[in-house]
C-alpha cells in the first residue's frame, strides 16, 4: 500500500469524530472564518513535539498546540464547550483557551492532518502552515516510543502506570522505525498534495539551540521572533541507561537479521 493509499483511509480520530458529528464535522462555508493561516505542529510520536509546543506557547503570536484533535478529547470538550459542529469546536477552542491577538495552533499526527483537509477545515483559514518536527535518530525515537508504550509515561510530567520491566522486542522496534519513517513521509506528501508550506525542524537542533529554531519559525510565519528567549521547559529528557541497553540489543538483533541468522 502506498503512502497516498494510506492517507486516503480515515484514521481512528477521523472515524470517531465523524461518528460524533456526522456531516457537521465538515466546513461548508464559502469564506474563511479566520484571517490567518491554520498552523499545524505535525509530528510522529516521540519526536519532541511536546517540547516545541511548550516553546511555541511562549512565543507571540502563538497559543494552543495541544492535542485537541484526539477523538476522546474532542468528544469531551465539545460537550463542555457546547460545540454544535467540529468547525464550531475549533472556533470555541481558540476563544476559550487562546489569548487575544494570538494564533491558536494544533498538534497533528499525519492522520489528523489528513482529517482536517478531508473535512475542509483548511478552508476556514487563510492558508495552512505546517511546522514539521522530526528526529535524526529514528532508532532512538523508536526505543523511546517502545519504553513509553510499555510504561504509559509519555512525558516526564507523568508517572509510570505500568511497573513491569521493559523487555526488548526486536521485531516490534523494527516496526516502530518503519512507522516513524512512514509518518514523516505522509506529512511531507500531504503538504505537497495541498501545496502547503512546510518547515522541517529537527529535535536535535531544538535541544541544542531553541532560540535559533523559534527564530526560524518566526521567519516562516512572517513574525520577528528574534528577541524571544527560551524559558525552562516543564518537561525534561527521559532517556536513561535503559535506552542505551535497548539500542545495543537492537543493533545486535538487526545485524543477525541482516546476516540471515
Amino acid at each position: 500500500m502506498t503512502t497516498l493509499d494510506r492517507l486516503a483511509r480515515p484514521g481512528i480520530h477521523e472515524t470517531r469524530i465523524l461518528e460524533q458529528f456526522g456531516e457537521r464535522a465538515l466546513w461548508r462555508g464559502r469564506n474563511p472564518m479566520f484571517n490567518h493561516p491554520l498552523y499545524l505542529l505535525a509530528f510522529v510520536n516521540r519526536s519532541g513535539s511536546n517540547l516545541l509546543a511548550e516553546y511555541l506557547r511562549t512565543a507571540p503570536p502563538f497559543a494552543g498546540f495541544h492535542e485537541h484533535l484526539n477523538h476522546d478529547t474532542v468528544a469531551r470538550l465539545a460537550v463542555q464547550l457546547g460545540a454544535t459542529s467540529f468547525p464550531d469546536y475549533l472556533r470555541l477552542l481558540g476563544e476559550t483557551f487562546g489569548s487575544p491577538g494570538r494564533i491558536f495552533g494544533y498538534k497533528a499526527s499525519w492522520d489528523q492532518a489528513a482529517m482536517l483537509f478531508r473535512f475542509g477545515i483548511h478552508r476556514m483559514y487563510r492558508g495552512v502552515r505546517v511546522i514539521h518536527i522530526l528526529r535524526n535518530d529514528t532508532l532512538g525515537q523508536a526505543i523511546s516510543f517502545h519504553i513509553a508504550a510499555a510504561t504509559r509515561q509519555w512525558t516526564s510530567a507523568q508517572e509510570a502506570t505500568v511497573s513491569t520491566n521493559v523487555t526488548f522486542h526486536g521485531p516490534g522496534i523494527s516496526e516502530l522505525i518503519d512507522s516513524i519513517h512512514f509518518g514523516n513521509q505522509a506529512i511531507e506528501e500531504l503538504a505537497h498534495l495541498f501545496n502547503t508550506p512546510r518547515l522541517r525542524l529537527l529535535y536535535e537542533e531544538l535541544v541544542n539551540d531553541p532560540k535559533a529554531v523559534i527564530t526560524r519559525i518566526g521567519r516562516f510565519s512572517g513574525h520577528d521572533l528574534s528577541t524571544w528567549k527560551p524559558v525552562q521547559p516543564s518537561i525534561r529528557r527521559q532517556a536513561s541507561e535503559l535506552n542505551d541497553d535497548l539500542r545495543a540489543a537492537y543493533r545486535a538483533y538487526a545485524v543477525k537479521v541482516f546476516d540471515g541468522a
